[in-house]
């Protein structure tokens, strides 16, 4: 029996999938040879404006909870062709490869457009048990640090922000509320009726007719499975009309 080797470096890696809710095995995997040596979680809360012209917070205009926007990493690590160190690799291949293909790869399997969802793919980001991150690319700097004789770039610096994205099921499973005072991204089921929603967010559905206005739906009676509504907090004056 093979013994396990508790002193083995764990090392950062990025796995892709084609759904959001990023079950199974991954499609690709991203594993970093050379660790980065520090990332940056980045965190936010929205506030909402007054309806007067007052600034938030100013006498008579207390700050209004208005959503969290998702939050976000930033990491930046390097890709080497210089055979000193090799800092980036696929998991499917060991073979050291120019810069130039390593950037090709790493746009293919985190930034550029997946042919079957017709968009880029749903990542996470994963070192160890501390860093568990699913998201989205956001962002992705590159800076070419080094050149051989012909101009060809041997080392490069990507610079790269993901933006937290998790599937509505896991949103809900961490939120377990259903408040009327915060902002509900719903996906449509089958069987769903905006005023069965109405009924389970707000406790009312007589809100169905402003819902389908804020979500600019033609035919409020006809919702399609997938299609995401957005459910915002009832002002003072909805709560009672």
């Amino acid at each position: 029996m093979k013994l396990k080797n508790h002193f083995k470096l764990e090392k950062l890696r990025i796995d892709a999938y084609k759904s959001r809710l990023r079950a199974g095995v991954p499609n690709e995997s991203i594993k970093l040879m050379f660790n980065p040596e520090s990332y940056q979680e980045k965190h936010a809360v929205a506030f909402q404006a007054p309806k007067s012209r007052r600034a938030i917070n100013s006498p008579g205009e207390p700050a209004s909870y208005a959503y969290t926007p998702p939050g976000e990493l930033s990491l930046t690590f390097i890709i080497d062709s210089t055979g000193v160190s090799e800092s980036f690799s696929l998991l499917k291949s060991v073979k050291r490869k120019s810069v130039n293909d390593q950037i090709k790869e790493f746009k293919d399997i985190c930034l550029n457009m997946e042919g079957k969802i017709h968009q880029p793919p749903f990542l996470k980001v994963c070192w160890g048990k501390a860093l568990s991150f699913s998201c989205r690319i956001k962002t992705l700097g590159i800076t070419y640090k080094l050149f051989d004789r012909g101009g060809d770039p041997i080392r490069a610096e990507l610079d790269a922000t993901f933006i937290h994205d998790e599937s509505q099921e896991a949103i809900n499973k961490k939120a377990n509320k259903q408040s009327p005072d915060v902002t509900h991204l719903h996906t449509v089921k089958s069987g769903d009726t905006l005023p069965f929603l109405c009924k389970q967010i707000y406790g009312s559905q007589r809100h169905y007719l402003m819902i389908a206005r804020k979500n600019n739906l033609d035919d409020f009676r006809n919702l399609t499975p997938g299609q995401q509504l957005v459910f915002p907090p009832l002002q003072n004056d909805e709560r009672h009309s």
